[in-house]
Order: C-alpha cells, then sequence, then structure tokens
C-alpha cells in the first residue's frame, strides 16, 4: 500500500512532492546525491552542506591517513529506517550504512588510490573508484547526512496534506551541518500501522529519487573509456579495425567490448581512472550532467 492510499491523499497538480513509498515493503530506488548537488532549492542548497561538509572532512582524514578519525566519523551511519527505500533484506528498510558498512565504506576509501591522491571530491564519485561501494550504500550513507532535513520536509508535508504526526519514542541520530557532528533528538513524524506494527516514516522529495542514479562504472566505460579505447585501438591498429571509403579509421563499440584489452569491469574502470584521473571531471560534466537534465 502507497503512503497516498493509507493517508487517502489526493496530488496537487497531478503529481506529490514526495516519493510515493510503500508502507509494506522497500521500494528499489535510491537517493542520488549527485541530484541534490543540482537542486538549488532552499531545501537541496540545505542537504548539499550537510554532504559536503561531510565529505570535507572525511576526506581531510582520509588524505591525512588517520584511519581511527575516519572510522569515528563514520560511526554514525545508520540504518535508513523508515524511508522504505534500497534492498531489504528484511521485510523492509533493509540493512543500511550499519557498523560495519560503515567500516566497509572507510576501508574502500582509503584503499582507492583515487580517494587518497585527491581526484574525487563528491561522494556519488566513491562509487566508480571503490570496490563494494554501491548505490545502494551511497544511498543510505547520503539518507544518514541528510537525515535532518528529510525529517523536516516531511513534517513540512504533513503539515500541507493534514497528516497527523507524533513523537518518535527513540532518538534518531542526525548529522548536524552547523557543527559538524552527529546528533539524536525525538522527532514528530508520520506513524502507520502495518500488519500490527506501528512505525515511523521519513519521506524523501521525488525528485532525488531518480529512475536510475547518475554514477554508474558501465555508464563510465560507455561514454568516457570506450571513446578513449578507440583512439588506442586505432593507434595500435587493432585487427578489428575498419577503414571508411574516406579514409577514416573507425571502430566500432561491439569491437572494443569484445577486445579482453579493453575490459569494462568495475575493478577495470578504477584503474582507468588511477591512470586518466581528469575522465572524472569529465563524466561529471557530460554524462551526469545529460542524466541529471534528462530526468528534470
Amino acid at each position: 500500500m502507497k503512503f497516498s492510499d493509507y493517508f487517502n491523499l489526493q496530488p496537487v497538480q497531478g503529481s506529490f512532492e514526495f516519493f510515493d513509498i510503500d508502507i509494506e515493503v522497500d521500494t528499489k530506488n535510491f537517493v542520488d546525491p549527485y541530484y541534490i548537488v543540482r537542486d538549488k532549492s532552499l531545501l537541496g542548497i540545505q542537504m548539499t552542506r550537510s554532504i559536503t561538509g561531510f565529505m570535507h572532512q572525511l576526506l581531510l582524514h582520509v588524505r591525512s591517513d588517520d584511519l581511527q578519525q575516519s572510522y569515528k566519523l563514520c560511526s554514525k551511519f545508520g540504518e535508513t529506517k523508515g524511508t522504505r527505500l534500497g534492498y531489504s533484506v528484511k521485510r523492509r528498510d533493509g540493512h543500511g550504512a550499519g557498523k560495519s558498512l560503515s567500516q566497509k565504506f572507510v576501508d574502500s576509501l582509503f584503499a582507492s588510490r583515487a580517494v587518497t591522491s585527491g581526484v574525487i571530491k563528491h561522494l556519488e564519485e566513491s562509487s566508480l573508484v571503490c570496490e563494494g561501494i554501491g548505490k545502494d550504500i551511497i544511498s543510505d550513507i547520503t539518507i544518514s547526512l541528510v537525515k535532518l532535513q528529510l525529517i523536516e520536509f516531511t513534517n513540512k508535508v504533513c503539515q500541507k496534506y493534514s497528516i497527523p504526526v507524533k513523537t518518535v519514542s527513540e532518538k534518531i541520530t542526525y548529522y548536524c551541518n552547523i557543527n559538524n557532528e552527529w546528533k539524536s533528538k525525538n522527532f514528530e513524524l508520520p506513524h502507520v500501522i502495518d500488519n500490527g506494527v506501528e512505525s515511523y516514516l521519513i519521506l524523501i522529495p521525488e525528485k532525488i529519487v531518480p529512475e536510475k542514479v547518475s554514477y554508474n562504472h558501465s555508464l563510465f566505460y560507455s561514454n568516457i573509456a570506450i571513446p578513449i579505447y578507440k583512439e588506442i585501438a586505432i593507434k595500435e591498429k587493432r585487427p578489428y579495425v575498419a577503414e571508411l571509403k574516406s579514409g577514416e579509421k573507425k571502430v566500432y563499440s561491439k569491437d572494443i567490448r569484445s577486445d579482453l584489452r579493453f575490459k569494462g569491469k568495475k575493478s577495470d574502470m578504477i584503474d582507468f581512472i588511477n591512470d586518466n584521473p581528469e575522465t572524472l571531471m569529465k563524466y561529471r560534466q557530460q554524462v551526469a550532467d545529460y542524466r541529471y537534465r534528462k530526468d528534470i
């Protein structure tokens, strides 16, 4: 059952400003921090401050080789309880970026040459240069970092649609971008009862939950790596290089994909970015930007 059905809501101008979650099971959609950074609304700016402020502190620790402070800063990543997004190993509200995944995230950052060398600056970029870090972990971490703003957004939605709220029985941990530290308190949020169990919900703006996330190693391979591989193939006079009537040399993408010299696994793209760090900015300016503009 959708959130809107549970509270009998009618959209204004044909759609809701929030992602209409299923209150019974997790939906396999993910928050995209790149979409947050591109959102120039007051809410988007506030969320961006939380993400960029956190990443600035974390990357300073990583590049100073301070493992303990990095662990400490990431120690409060919790389950994305109440959002009903992501992969679920349980019935709903999946594993989240708990203690083990917080450590995994930090370890992956320390193991990435692109991170320790200072190439990456944004949270979403870590999904391209870190093994084991995918859209689910990036989404969970993002939600943890902007949870305060999401709670404020939820309360505004509840006021708009006259949805009842009440104080949550447990303290919810959130990141404070003013002091750059983790805090916790009891918040007022909407509650639902599912199979006799009452739980609170946190709503998320629909515009930061795209159908497909903007950072993906397959997209990087197709749009950034393959054109460069084609140039290399021509220089190396690979057997599949075709010559047009005009004399122009041409390489088809299918031939590149079949060449073991130019593989497109994530580990291959990590090596590619380490060797060609400028391509990370190229991806942001061309591929990520294109996907964002296509969605808005």
